[in-house]
């Protein structure tokens, strides 16, 4: 099995650290070195082949190393996030959300002491829903959508059937054509599919 790290995202703003998506693209078992690359094209690189194929998906922390540009980043941890058809077949995964910092500290307020795995919906898989029942960490999809109407139904960024969403319990005002993000917390050491147990959501416009 992939080693799987755990992070915090409320650190982000405290120690300099910023999530990353990013997917395998070379693999040296040689020197035991992974190469991942960004929607952006930014190449990194750390230690541990395991079991990674080319075309994986990797979620890692990044640690700034006090400067500004990317050349000096280091990734202090990762962990596989998943292959997706969809990603192939669609636009880049996102390396983050706007609202990552606002969840984490939302997370760690109502789950003191819990941990989190960020994956974006397009990464949700039935096998990554199942495997979760051995973590022990919360699962979180993250999706984006568009309110469609005055009830507040809304269309999520993914292909149909797997596309509605609601937005009828949101706790701020929207109207019609609001971009919206949501967080959907899983039910930690269950592998129910629909075993969802909270939500946050925040405006995007």
């Amino acid at each position: 099995m992939k080693t799987i790290l755990t992070y915090i995202l409320a650190l982000v703003t405290t120690f300099g650290l910023s999530p990353l998506t990013a997917k395998v693209v070379d693999l040296d078992r040689t020197k035991d070195v992974v190469t991942i690359e960004t929607s952006t094209g930014i190449l990194y690189q750390f230690y541990g082949c395991e079991d990674y194929c080319e075309g994986d998906y990797v979620s890692a922390i990044l640690w700034r190393n006090g400067t500004e540009g990317a050349m000096d980043d280091v990734i202090v941890s990762a962990h596989y996030a998943g292959y997706s058809d969809y990603a192939e077949q669609n636009e880049p995964l996102p390396d983050s959300f706007p609202h990552d910092a606002d969840f984490a500290a939302d997370f760690h307020r109502d789950f003191p002491g819990e941990y989190f795995k960020l994956y974006h919906s397009a990464e949700v898989t039935t096998r990554l829903l199942e495997d979760r029942i051995e973590w022990n960490e919360y699962l979180v999809e993250v999706t984006t959508g568009t309110v469609l109407n005055e009830r507040l139904d809304g269309e999520a960024d993914l292909p149909e059937p797997y596309n509605y969403i609601s937005y009828r319990r949101v706790p701020f005002e929207m109207k019609p054509g609001d971009r919206i993000v949501t967080y959907l917390v899983y039910e930690i050491h269950s592998d129910g599919e629909d075993d969802i147990i909270t939500r946050y959501d925040y405006p995007l416009n």
